[in-house]
């Protein structure tokens, strides 16, 4: 039995660790899935509101950029391509990043695609759409004051996957935790086992 005690051990200790990444990996990992239904814009054209279920994300439109392409993907001439768009949140509220727009196809007609030059849209060749990669930034809220002072411009469903931004303070946190978790883990099971074997 005690030529079996340090095999069984390291194959515990082993598997405790294994199990521990996935608690490593959950602090490590710091980003949520948002899903907007609804995209609104303000009465003076000037705000548009990402509706989500967690939160509200409000970006200034002040050149009416947004606008303009929410017409367009209402109308199902573009789409939100969700996985190559990137949005971070910093400070709990400020986000930042960019969205990226994508027509269906290369079939549009000359006033589409005049539009689309316009707004700045470029072939992607590789995936033959025509693609923009807008930067934006603004706010995030859990609910905003006067929604009747917001029209719905758009309502096609999106999941959006949103980084939240680590300060120093918070990743070093991170930074000690994570070996201690692991190391403290394999400890209990080092002791269990020993426990174990001092009583026979």
């Amino acid at each position: 039995m005690k030529k079996l005690i340090p095999k069984m051990l390291l194959f515990l200790v082993t598997f405790w660790n294994l199990a521990s990444c996935e608690f490593t990996k959950s602090v490590w990992e710091d980003v949520y899935k948002e899903k907007v239904s609804q995209f609104l814009i303000s009465s003076d054209s000037k705000v548009i509101v990402f509706f989500g279920e967690k939160y509200h994300y409000a970006f200034p439109d002040n050149s009416a950029k947004l606008q303009q392409l929410f017409d367009l993907e209402r109308n199902k001439v573009i789409l939100i391509n969700t996985e190559k768009t990137k949005l971070r949140v910093q400070n709990s509220h400020s986000i930042s990043g960019y969205i990226c727009f994508q027509t269906y196809d290369y079939n549009l007609s000359p006033e589409q695609l005049e539009t689309l030059n316009f707004l700045g849209f470029r072939k992607n060749e590789e995936e033959f759409v025509f693609e923009l990669i807008l930067e934006v930034s603004g706010e995030r809220y859990l609910s905003f004051e006067n929604p009747n002072l917001y029209f719905l411009i758009s309502q096609n469903i999106y999941e959006f996957e949103i980084k939240r931004d680590q300060t120093k303070t918070r990743e070093a946190e991170k930074i000690a935790e994570t070996p201690f978790a692991i190391f403290g883990d394999s400890l209990v099971v080092i002791k269990e086992v020993l426990a174990s074997f001092f009583k026979e």
